[in-house]
Order: structure tokens, then sequence, then C-alpha cells
């Protein structure tokens, strides 16, 4: 029955440990006002964009709907949703490589989720598959970052006491 599902979840895993990957090495370097980011701010980024998407695609998507109906049924809610796509495109521009992953990010949670509900899972079960899945990708960019470092004799790891 799930043989067909392999191929949508190996790229939801692809896309995330690549995501965890570029953001590991974009914001390593980036030091606005001075600061260093911590690393456990980009993993807390990537573990937050896995939950929220995999929430967003399962139990959130019929409340979001109607949110957004409600809405729309205003001058108001059409000019922002006007200027929301103003500054999105802007962003898409600006940070075409982050906007990239994101993409990707959307695109194979998205299909995921259709294959999932072409076999009629139901809404908890996908969240939690969507969210195993993610959160495997999003570990196994964090070991490709940090484990390679790890084997070096001088280097500190987490696991040998050092930070």
């Amino acid at each position: 029955m799930f043989k067909q599902l392999w191929l949508s979840f190996s790229l939801l895993f692809a896309s995330y440990s690549s995501f965890s990957w570029f953001l590991h090495h974009s914001l390593q370097d980036w030091q606005p006002w001075g600061m260093v980011v911590p690393t456990w701010v980009v993993w807390a980024i990537a573990i937050g964009t896995a939950i929220a998407e995999a929430m967003m695609l399962t139990t959130l998507m019929d409340e979001f709907r109607q949110w957004i109906d409600g809405w729309l049924k205003s001058d108001v809610g059409y000019f922002t949703v006007v200027m929301i796509g103003a500054m999105g495109l802007t962003f898409a521009f600006a940070w075409f490589r982050l906007f990239g992953y994101v993409l990707a990010l959307l695109a194979s949670e998205t299909l995921a989720r259709l294959d999932l509900q072409r076999y009629a899972v139901k809404r908890v079960y996908a969240l939690l598959v969507l969210t195993v899945v993610s959160l495997s990708g999003v570990a196994m960019g964090w070991a490709i970052n940090e484990v390679p470092m790890c084997l070096d004799p001088t280097a500190s790891c987490w696991f040998m006491g050092g930070f």
C-alpha cells in the first residue's frame, strides 16, 4: 500500500537536511551588530520550521482557510494581502537562496502530505509522520555539520564536554 511513499519522504528528508546544512553555513559567519549567532538559534529555527510547516499542512489547514476567508471580506483585508505579497516578493528577490530553500521545503512537504492524503492517513498520523521525517532530515543536516568537526582531535565537541 505504501510503496510509492518512499519518494516523497526521501525528498522531504533531503530538503530538510540541505536546509539545515544551509542554515548552519550561512548563519555561522553572519554577525549582525557585531554579535555571533549562537548555534542553538540555527537549530531552533530549523526545528521550528519543520514543526510549524507540518502543523500548517495537517491540523491547522481548515482553521487557516476560515481565517483567510473572513479576513478577505473587507477592503482592508485585500490591501493587507497585497502589501504582504509585495513584501514577500521583495524578500524573495533580496534573499533568493533562502527563498529557494523555503520553496523546496514547502513543495516537498506538500507532496508528502498529498501522498498521505491519497492513502487516507488521518491528520494526527500525518502530522506525526511529517514531523518525524522532517526532524530526521534536520538531524541529518546537524550530523553532517557537527560530526566531521568532532573527528578532529583538537576540536571541542558537545559530547566531549565542550561547545
